[in-house]
């Protein structure tokens, strides 16, 4: 009988017609690893029903059209059943059934077992055959044995399958890793596999020792031949390939064991070749011991730039996103922070207060790299802890900021910051400038103008300075562009500055109803417009808020 992948319109997935008794051990009802067919195509039911065995002759190519596995066990309409080799076997063994081993997993198959024999499997239950070649196989024509050509006794104690082979028949032949097959040989192949018991099989720990193999070896010729000389160091480059070539063979002829050693030999192949183009280069020990030095130092470098990208990443993670508000149609917020290196002092953050009171603040800390981002981090959190402690005077948030984190700063930096609460309901403004740039209000229908402030020092300069709360009363339509010195001091491979007059052009362009995310992303480009591809002088933020109304 033979599986068919479509069952048809009607009875599609059934077949009640007899089949081997399979015993799937550990209890298992089935198993999802071997070939399933939803249909399944008999011999007529006289036949089928007199028969002492069912096999299945169905059996699928490898992906490149070749045929090298043979599958024991099949699905055939939800029902397990037998190959025809394996079932032929079965009935020479005597033994009532087949008993199916599922992997660890309890889905794949790890093999199957006739009476006392098991035979190890692949995890879908296909086994790989040792093919030998077509010439030593007595395949005797059926009109020969027809015609009194064979004698009577031939086929006593013996295994015969029959087939229909020809060109324009279904059976017709198949390319296996020696030559072209007929089907039925391919399962007298599987056949002589089993009752010989010498099965190829891919050991379980070829995945990994076949890698372990290449690496090993490649470590070895890397360490070992660019020391020696001459004559030692041709050997030591064959060596490998020969300890290859009698392992895969002891392997093949004394376990039938499938492992793969030309990939080993092409990655040796490969480092003999990068080694050799190396030691052309090399001209004496000097030059050697200068290489190892530089792949320390690159090493080094590299182990950096990763640490440096991963507290990038962690410091971008502290910044909130402008989608982490939830939805307010009496405001629009946005937010961009871009580091003149991997990592920055720039900070921005913003959060509501209460369902009416909005919090936003922009700093700059003292210097650039990994210094400035741990204090970044520091003041940050403090601002926000201070502001969220019931306190609704900016000017109070901020003194109690100034005093807490200049208690723990012993490298004397100091953090620029502009901080300030919006009235959701009436645009009022509070806010607090400790020594940061002025922000610019974009009103419509008016020029931009810098918000008049007076301010005080920087955080950490004037300990216990009496920071003042400041108001601004917003109109509906308002925008509160908030930049550090990153976009001012914006500088060109020449030196040339931006300065603050061009910025306050790009911020005029805006249209009243421009998103505060389309504000403040053209200004970025107009920063990287003028820099044309020169390195940062400094972290460039932006935060632009426009209150629509209450």
């Amino acid at each position: 009988m033979a599986g068919v992948p479509d069952a048809g319109p009607e009875g599609a997935g059934q077949d009640g017609g007899p089949l081997t008794p399979v015993m799937v051990a550990g209890g298992a009802s089935s198993a999802t690893g071997p070939p399933r067919y939803p249909g399944v195509l008999r011999s007529v039911p006289l036949i089928d029903l007199a028969a002492a065995g069912h096999g299945v002759l169905s059996n699928d190519a490898d992906g490149d059209g070749v045929f090298r596995h043979l599958a024991l066990i099949s699905s055939l309409a939800g029902r397990l059943a037998p190959n025809l080799s394996l079932e032929t076997y079965r009935l020479a063994a005597r033994a009532p059934w087949i008993s199916v081993y599922p992997g660890r997993d309890g889905r794949s198959l790890r093999g199957v077992g006739v009476g006392t024999s098991s035979f190890p499997t692949e995890r879908d239950g296909r086994l790989w055959i040792d093919f030998t070649p077509r010439d030593e196989w007595p395949v005797i024509s059926s009109s020969d044995v027809l015609s009194g050509k064979i004698p009577p006794g031939a086929f006593d104690g013996r295994l015969v399958m029959l087939g229909i082979t020809a060109l324009g028949q279904v059976d017709q032949l198949r390319l296996t890793p020696r030559e072209q097959m007929s089907g039925v040989e391919i399962n007298a192949q599987g056949l002589e596999n089993l009752l010989a018991g010498q099965l190829a099989r891919r050991p379980d720990w070829a995945a990994l020792g076949e890698p372990a193999l290449t690496l090993g070896l490649g470590l070895f010729l890397i360490l070992t031949v660019p020391g020696l000389r001459g004559g030692w160091r041709a050997a030591a480059a064959v060596l490998p390939l020969v300890l290859l070539a009698v392992t895969g063979g002891l392997l093949w002829q004394r376990s039938r064991l499938l492992v793969d050693v030309v990939t080993p030999a092409l990655g040796c192949g490969l480092v003999c070749v990068a080694m050799l183009g190396g030691g052309l280069a090399e001209a004496d020990t000097q030059r050697r011991r200068l290489r190892r030095e530089l792949e320390v130092r690159r090493l080094a470098a590299a182990r950096a730039e990763g640490e440096l990208e991963a507290a990038r990443r962690i410091q971008m993670g502290i910044l909130p996103a402008p989608g982490s508000l939830p939805a307010d149609p009496r405001f629009d917020l946005f937010a961009v922070m871009e580091p003149a290196r991997q990592i920055g002092g720039d900070l921005y953050d913003f959060f509501k207060v209460d369902d009416d009171h909005l919090f936003v603040a922009v700093g700059d800390v003292s210097g650039k790299g990994l210094p400035a981002a741990l204090f970044m981090a520091l003041g940050k959190s403090l601002c926000k802890s201070c502001a969220l402690r019931g306190e609704t005077d900016i000017g109070a948030i901020v003194r109690r900021a100034d005093d807490e984190i200049s208690r723990d700063n012993p490298e004397m930096l100091f953090i620029t910051l502009f901080a300030a609460i919006l009235d959701l309901r009436t645009g009022a403004l509070a806010f607090c400038n400790a020594g940061h740039d002025t922000p610019v209000l974009l009103r419509p229908g008016a020029p931009p103008q810098a918000v008049p402030c007076e301010g005080g020092p920087p955080l950490c300069v004037a300990e216990g300075f009496p920071y003042a709360t400041e108001w601004l009363q917003l109109r509906p339509g308002d925008l509160l562009c908030l930049t550090t010195d990153g976009v001012t001091e914006a500088m060109t491979a020449a030196g040339v500055l931006w300065g603050r007059e061009p910025a306050e052009r790009q911020l005029s362009t805006a249209a009243p109803d421009d998103s505060a995310r389309s504000v403040a992303l053209g200004l970025q480009a107009a920063v990287a417009r003028f820099v044309d591809g020169a390195e940062p002088s400094d972290d460039l933020t932006i935060l632009t808020l426009r209150w629509r109304g209450p």
